[in-house]
């Protein structure tokens, strides 16, 4: 209990210094409990996170045998877009299967196999199956529409997470996809410099001009906490990658002495 009330003494003084920078929307927890959260309802534009809703749809759509990790896809040069990815680099290859654009759309964040996947199934087929209010795939990535956007929460982005992950050890999918993020300097940013070997980082990030979003599980000795930060800079002094990197300290911190020693 001591414990606990260290770990939101110090969550409630993080957030004290970055309340004037930044919009923030914050929720911690277990696979059932919530240990802490900040406006963790309150929407934001989605960003990249809102490619864990995308992602959990091609899990769920794997598990009941309507599509297979194995199938090819082709992409069109009318289908490449900019932002991040490699795909708009290796124009040379144009027939890639669902699981390497997956691990694209999740490892290196590519929009173009992000856009690909949703092609495939429509977005409406996406949107439909997300059962929160708090998520909404509305149009492409790197595809502007008026009075478009995608939007999400911290509740909403941290319980997509765990549904993924539930997901994939349901289907055996190993290395998880979303232990090969190459964008760690959120959340696990501190963490991932400091090289624990311990600890086990699943994450999918969320950039914009000046948003700044992660959303990440944390696991040591199979013990999990499941956190997400959802930023908007209203000074543009780039606090939000600060503020992610000191959330997850702190929560690091809390899950070591939380979990039993081998």
């Amino acid at each position: 209990m001591a414990e606990s009330r260290k770990f939101t003494t110090a969550m409630d003084h993080l957030l004290s210094q970055y309340q004037s920078a930044l919009k923030m929307g914050l929720w911690i927890g277990t696979k059932n409990d919530c240990l802490y959260a900040y406006h963790s309802h309150q929407l934001f534009p989605a960003a990249s996170t809102i490619k864990l809703a995308i992602y959990r749809y091609y899990l769920q759509q794997i598990k009941n045998k309507q599509i297979y990790l194995e199938e090819p896809l082709h992409v069109s040069p009318k289908q490449v877009v900019g932002g991040a990815g490699i795909l708009s680099s290796m124009s040379e290859k144009a027939c890639w299967n669902i699981q390497e654009l997956l691990l694209l759309m999740l490892a290196v964040s590519d929009n173009t196999a992000t856009n690909v996947l949703i092609d495939k199934v429509g977005l409406s087929a996406i949107q439909a199956s997300l059962t929160s209010s708090e998520v909404c795939l509305a149009r492409y990535l790197m595809k502007p529409e008026q009075n478009k956007e995608n939007w999400i929460s911290a509740a909403a982005s941290a319980n997509l997470l765990k549904d993924c992950l539930t997901l994939e050890a349901t289907l055996q999918i190993k290395p998880s996809l979303l232990a090969q993020q190459q964008f760690q300097e959120g959340l696990p940013g501190l963490l991932v410099e400091a090289g624990l070997p311990k600890l086990k980082i699943y994450n999918k990030t969320g950039r914009l001009h000046l948003i700044e979003h992660d959303v990440a599980c944390f696991e040591i000795n199979q013990q999990r906490i499941y956190l997400a930060g959802l930023s908007y800079d209203q000074e543009g002094t780039g606090k939000g990658i600060m503020w992610l990197r000191e959330i997850g300290q702190i929560v690091y911190q809390h899950l070591l002495k939380d979990s039993p020693s081998d």
